[in-house]
């Protein structure tokens, strides 16, 4: 299985995702140490996964989403905090 390290996961992600669909699951680590495996949904599936689990899993992640909204009072746009990580990212750079 092939690793690579966090960041490189993060900064390639889609490259990651095409590289998982055509040559199969990846291991990330950090710092040395094995954090996950990103896997394609055809492997999840042959696994044992089903779609009533990741519908599940969706569900639960939006209620948490409404709990945190509740709570904080903020929800700030995906296309926001997008533009804003790229602006910030783009500043460090010292790129326009």
């Amino acid at each position: 299985m092939e690793r690579i390290q966090a960041t490189e996961a993060r900064v390639h992600f889609g490259q990651l995702m095409r590289r998982v669909c055509s040559q199969g699951p990846v291991l990330v680590e950090r710092a040395g140490q094995p954090l996950v495996v990103v896997l394609s949904v055809a492997d999840y599936e042959r696994l044992g996964g089903s779609r009533s689990d990741q519908q599940n899993l969706l569900s639960q992640c939006a209620l948490l989403r409404q709990q945190i909204e509740q709570r904080v009072g903020l929800t700030p746009s995906p296309v926001d905090v997008i533009a804003d990580f790229r602006e910030e990212r783009s500043s460090a750079l010292g790129l326009p």
